[in-house]
């Protein structure tokens, strides 16, 4: 499938699940789960620095975007799966 084939929809951020992953509600009350692009943060353990040995997040090098309920967003999504869709990070 190319990219002209999915769908984009405005919705609005109903509830953050985590730094990256966030519920979204359209218009006509449909719900979805919304990521935001990127790679995912890679865990490993690191004891220095006075950490207490375990796991610890390490930065993945892209630009981190947070959104807030109420936020505007536009969702990109797949016309095979309404269920999930990737946030489109817009310059402003």
């Amino acid at each position: 499938m190319s990219r002209e084939d999915s769908i984009k929809i405005e919705g609005a951020v109903v509830e953050a699940l985590s730094h990256r992953l966030y519920r979204v509600e359209f218009a006509n009350g449909h719900r979805l789960l919304g990521h935001l692009p990127g790679k995912r943060s890679q865990l490993s353990p690191s004891p220095l620095n006075g950490e207490k040995a375990g796991m610890r997040e390490e930065n993945d090098g892209h630009r981190s975007q947070q959104f807030n309920v109420g936020d505007r967003v536009i969702v990109e999504m797949t016309p095979f799966d309404f269920s999930k869709g990737r946030i489109l990070i817009t310059e402003e």
